[in-house]
């Protein structure tokens, strides 16, 4: 593990050899040794490895099942989700703020763009990323010595993950984060890298970690190539002396039977030489196991690649072709009276690559499913120049729960024999006994691949593909893996992100903006 970097200040947090583990034996968390100071770090690490964990029990809400922490500050903690409160957001701010704050947990809500919402409606009835920017106001009121928020940008829209940017890197006390998000991560002190064995420290921001990574990769690979070379050089090594110990055995032999040497004289020789071929046999085979097992090890170190390559030429469409026609469209739905979609003009032609964006509550995942014909405007027309068009959704409801990956591409596709469900699946990532997962045993990343291969697998891949939010919840891993195989797509692409990162990896030429 590297070196934490020295800090003079007091600790804020000592975490002292942490570990979590279940009443079946299972380690959710590793032994942790961990010291924050006043400064700014991002926690980082594969869904599922503990970090939403580790971050409840620095927060004291849960309890780990060894170690201890001790907390000598202010600690607030903003969870992923959880914020339904069925109460008003007045009385949120009666009970959760203290008076004299007041004033400035409003301000907050109006640097979110709030600052004109009915303090009387229900917490409950706001939108996801409304309820986040609620929650996080009432924390940042209070100037807590430590803020500890577990993926915060998730459904923040644009101007909301702006002001949170800003604020990270103004804020003159402790941050904890655990975020996919790396223009988050660029405003950190140091990175720090959760795995199961334990945690490993970078002293930078996300573009420093990613270089070091590297580094650390290079080296790895430089270390497996030494250790496959020495593995090389025992067996080559091994089977040379045992034949050239063969060969001399034979001559002796041979030597023997012409000198006339008794039976009982012979015999014995050929006990000695087996002996000793047999210590030589053993010498050499530990060395050459030794060196097995060290390639082993080396190569147990290597993490999967981010990369998912595909052939999709058939979704490959024409420059000049109309892809989805938009003329004055509103949309209404029947419980309000506020259109949601209001004279709104679009013409897509082509392989274009398009961001639909807006605040939380413009309509963005509205435009989307008036495209797919999931639901119809209450005025104007929508004409979509694709007869093959896919839309994934923040939910993947594209997945059977109950049935296994290969299963549900089965279902979907017919005509595909196992092998070939495998291999292909496979380009996704998915190898081994990992297609057999039901579909409710998949993480947040693994929902998402799978999805994807369920879209564009098949002979029919789709030459419009629409997708909503498909980074929120996954880690860095995965959404460098998303990356890959959207790179790859030649069809019209309508993707609903406030990720900047992600749409600028996937070559968006082209931004809707939606008013709310």
């Amino acid at each position: 593990m590297l070196k934490q970097q020295s800090n003079t200040t007091k600790p804020i947090v000592i975490v002292r050899d942490v570990s979590v583990v279940t009443s079946g034996g299972v380690t959710l968390v590793p032994s942790i040794f961990l010291s924050i100071h006043s400064e700014k770090i991002g926690l980082v690490g594969a869904n599922g490895v503990g970090k939403s964990t580790l971050l409840r029990i620095i927060a004291g809400v849960v309890f780990p099942s060894s170690g201890s922490v001790d907390r000598f500050g202010t600690v607030a903690y903003l969870p992923q989700s959880g914020f339904g409160d069925e109460i008003s957001v007045q009385t949120l701010i009666q009970n959760r703020v203290n008076p004299k704050d007041e004033g400035l947990m409003r301000s907050f809500l109006g640097r979110f763009g709030l600052g004109s919402i009915n303090m009387s409606r229900a917490v409950s009835t706001f939108s996801g990323g409304e309820q986040m920017k609620i929650f996080l106001s009432v924390l940042l009121s209070r100037g807590p010595d430590l803020l500890i928020l577990d993926e915060p940008t998730n459904n923040l829209d644009r101007s909301g993950r702006g002001f949170l940017y800003s604020f990270v890197q103004g804020y003159k006390k402790g941050i904890l984060v655990v975020s996919h998000d790396r223009e988050l991560l660029q405003n950190v002190d140091h990175i720090i890298e959760l795995q199961p064995t334990g945690i490993t420290e970078y002293g930078g921001n996300y573009d420093f970690y990613v270089e070091q990574k590297a580094v650390q990769q290079q080296a790895l690979d430089r270390s497996i190539s030494s250790a496959r070379q020495e593995l090389t050089r025992n067996v080559h090594t091994q089977r040379s002396i045992l034949e050239k110990r063969q060969q001399m055995k034979n001559k002796s032999r041979a030597r023997s039977y012409d000198t006339g040497m008794s039976k009982q004289m012979r015999g014995h020789r050929q006990r000695k030489a087996e002996e000793s071929t047999g210590k030589l046999k053993d010498v050499h085979g530990d060395r050459v196991e030794s060196s097995k097992t060290r390639v082993e090890e080396l190569l147990l170190s290597v993490q999967k690649k981010n990369v998912i390559k595909l052939d999709l030429e058939h979704t490959h469409v024409p420059r000049g072709k109309m892809m989805i026609e938009m003329v004055d469209v509103d949309f209404t739905y029947s419980s309000d009276t506020k259109n949601i979609i209001s004279d709104m003009n679009l013409s897509v032609y082509g392989p274009e690559k398009i961001a639909v964006e807006g605040n939380n509550g413009s309509g963005k995942t509205t435009l989307v499913r008036l495209i797919t014909g999931e639901i119809t405007p209450t005025s104007g027309l929508i004409s979509v120049g694709a007869n093959r068009v896919s839309y994934l959704d923040q939910h993947t409801q594209i997945i059977d729960p109950n049935l296994s990956l290969v299963q549900n591409f089965e279902k979907l596709h017919k005509g595909f024999s196992r092998s070939r469900i495998r291999e292909y699946l496979g380009r996704f990532l998915f190898t081994e006994s990992d297609v057999f997962k039901k579909g409710s045993e998949l993480s947040g990343g693994e929902r998402i691949k799978a999805a994807l291969a369920l879209i564009l697998g098949g002979v029919n891949q789709p030459h419009v593909l629409m997708l909503d939010e498909p980074t929120n919840n996954l880690d860095i891993d995965s959404i460098e893996q998303l990356e890959s195989a959207l790179q790859n797509y030649k069809g019209c692409l309508l993707v609903i992100s406030h990720d900047a990162a992600f749409l600028e990896s996937i070559g968006i030429e082209r931004r809707i903006q939606l008013s709310s």
